[in-house]
């Protein structure tokens, strides 16, 4: 084991086990002619693939204690060469492989370590969907209170950060040319109307669970208001 000065951490596994990590959901999406590439140049010498990848541990505040989740942010190419070398054939020879482990604590955490570590740039028309989201999801987590985007499934009022990433890939395109401070504003201002909305519906008798009152946050009812902001803002434009 090796600490670097970042705080993460050098650590060993046996790559059998290491596969049953997850790849983390903001990844780009996997380009399987970039595994076929790679599955070529190896040969067949899977030992080549021991190093290089990169896992997080997203260290969540929950009610009542925390939530840890571990996935590979970086390395999804060559873990799916490895994965498709597994099973193709059984008893196939397990060895050890080395990883770099950083705690996070929050989508945004997780989200700038990736970029980081692939040194991205700038955005570009023809960017991965996938990480045009993670831009915007980023930006709605820090600009609610905390804890409000969870990383996976979670009940209501809280927000699924994947569900959210999900559903933000299919406006890539207008995405990629809308400032993200004035979508985070123009969502706020959603967010403030659709808490008063709810409260003249529950004052007409429809069943409102007190949650999104008490959390002052109401974006995890359903994902209407991704088009209903982005409409806003094209009429501004």
């Amino acid at each position: 084991m090796f600490s670097y000065a970042d705080g993460s951490i050098l650590r060993t596994m046996n790559m059998k086990a290491f596969l049953e990590i997850p790849v983390w959901k903001g990844n780009r999406h996997i380009d399987l002619d970039r595994v076929e590439l790679l599955t070529k140049e190896i040969n067949g010498n899977v030992q080549y693939l021991d190093s290089g990848y990169h896992v997080i541990i997203q260290e969540e505040d929950m009610d009542g204690g925390s939530l840890y989740q571990t996935y590979l942010i970086n390395g999804q190419h060559r873990r799916e060469v490895l994965r498709r070398y597994y099973s193709s054939g059984l008893c196939l020879p397990d060895f050890p492989m080395t990883y770099t482990e950083m705690i996070v604590h929050t989508e945004s955490d997780a989200i700038a370590y990736f970029n980081k570590i692939n040194n991205m740039k700038p955005f570009h028309i023809d960017e991965d969907p996938r990480c045009v989201a993670n831009r915007f999801v980023a930006a709605l987590e820090k600009g609610f209170a905390k804890g409000l985007l969870r990383s996976k499934t979670t009940r209501r009022p809280y927000l699924s950060a994947e569900t959210l990433r999900e559903e933000l890939e299919k406006y890539s395109k207008i995405l990629q040319t809308i400032c993200v401070d004035i979508f985070v504003k123009k969502v706020h201002e959603y967010n403030t109307k659709r808490l008063s909305e709810m409260e003249l519906e529950k004052a007409l008798g429809k069943i409102i669970p007190d949650s999104y009152k008490e959390k002052s946050f109401t974006l995890a009812e359903n994902f209407k208001w991704i088009s209903i902001v982005l409409s806003t803002i094209d009429r501004e434009l």
